[in-house]
């Protein structure tokens, strides 16, 4: 609670151990293609694929370590970030082209056998397509991931360079702006 605002909360309560490891409730810092942040971040207004800052759509993803690796102990941090309206329309619509394909195949897999149209060829274009409607339909998700963590603090990867450098201009457009400088 503070003076200005009765009505606000302390960092302490809104961060939890981020305000205690000094990383901000939602803040991160750059370090070179990842970010640094505490259990949950929330990124700024700009596309983390093209980097643009208008028509965006807010998402919020779950970063956590790449599934090949064994972590004893799963860690997670929460993401908001922002996506063009029309990439996060065109992955949606592959994603949903993919499950089509993907029950499809189930169909065509299960039910060719049972309608006795070329039960081994049918089976196998029914697993043909059932595979490729699954890798369809996971590579148009955002994903993100843990590169490593210390304490409290986790480097977050699959943000492209699109994004940082429409941050950098970001922030010098705010510091050129600010009466201190």
């Amino acid at each position: 609670m503070s003076e200005e605002n009765p009505y606000s909360v302390s960092p302490e309560c809104i961060g939890g151990e981020n305000a205690r490891d000094g990383v901000p409730s939602g803040g991160f810092v750059v370090d070179g293609d990842k970010i640094i942040c505490g259990n949950s971040v929330v990124l700024p207004p700009i596309c983390i694929f093209t980097g643009l800052r208008d028509d965006l759509v807010p998402l919020t993803v779950v970063a956590q370590y790449s599934s090949w690796r064994l972590v004893i102990r799963q860690h997670s941090v929460r993401c908001l970030l922002f996506v063009r309206r029309s990439l996060y329309q065109q992955h949606r619509r592959n994603r949903i082209a993919g499950t089509v394909l993907a029950v499809l195949g189930l169909f065509v897999m299960f039910g060719g056998p049972i309608l006795l149209v070329a039960p081994p060829v049918t089976f196998l274009l029914g697993i043909v397509m059932v595979v490729l409607g699954f890798i369809l339909t996971q590579t148009q998700q955002v994903i993100l991931w843990i590169h490593r963590h210390r304490g409290n603090q986790y480097w977050i990867e699959g943000i492209r360079p699109q994004f940082f450098s429409a941050l950098e201009e970001l922030v010098k457009a705010a510091q050129s702006n600010s009466p201190g400088a």
